[in-house]
């Protein structure tokens, strides 16, 4: 796949086959992303890839989570969004509960989804991205573009990937079950595997134009 291509035609997958990715394929996306620029060349990222038993023992954890209603803990606290921003994100919201049927469905439904959601969609792998907590705002910087190469490799791989936050909303979890030392920050999840051909996958989410965005000058 052209690199237009694998750009364009990313999205986030939230449903996936059952079929397992290769170790040496994840190892080799991961290699692979890690060209991604740093501040000079700190490279401050580092991955946990979880399967198998372990990732099922994190899915229960993590749906015990939600049923017990506990708050959310994230190692980096979920922001809060300008009134433009936030916005766009509510009409993403409801773009996808309608393409799902969800904004028809009681409450119930909507949990599901949202234990679904902590539960990677169930993907068969996640890669869990870590930083030293003694490093600043710009390595998280750096993270977005190591991670960004990974959904990209992924899509040429004909992997979906669907990086996520709820996934690292109860550190304790993961920490537990990985060994995750506390000096680290639990940045993100990336939920990894083949699409399935279900219809969740078919949504795509709007972007703004390019013209609405850039300012040009001397031209």
């Amino acid at each position: 796949m052209d690199f237009i291509s694998c750009v364009t035609s990313r999205k986030s997958i939230r449903a996936y086959k059952e079929e397992k990715v290769a170790k040496d394929k994840i190892l080799q996306i991961i290699e692979t992303a890690g060209h991604a620029p740093s501040w000079a060349n700190a490279q401050p990222w580092e991955f946990n890839v979880v399967a198998g038993a372990t990732l099922e023992k994190i899915k229960e954890l993590m749906e015990e989570k939600i049923l017990n209603r506990e708050k959310p803990n994230p190692d980096i606290p979920f922001p809060t969004f300008p009134e433009e921003h936030q916005q766009r994100i509510n009409e993403f919201g409801k773009s996808l509960f309608t393409h799902l049927g969800l904004d028809k469905e009681g409450k119930e439904k909507r949990v599901q989804f949202t234990i679904e959601m902590h539960k990677f969609f169930n993907a068969p792998a996640v890669i869990f991205v870590t930083m030293n907590k003694e490093l600043s705002l710009w390595s998280l910087f750096d993270l977005g573009l190591v991670v960004q190469n990974i959904a990209l490799m992924a899509t040429h791989e004909n992997l979906g990937t669907c990086i996520q936050a709820s996934t690292v909303s109860y550190p304790d979890v993961l920490r537990e079950t990985l060994n995750i030392p506390e000096n680290k920050n639990i940045v993100c999840g990336i939920s990894i595997g083949y699409p399935d051909e279900k219809s969740i996958n078919n949504f795509i989410s709007n972007r703004v134009t390019a013209a609405s965005l850039v300012n040009f000058f001397g031209f």
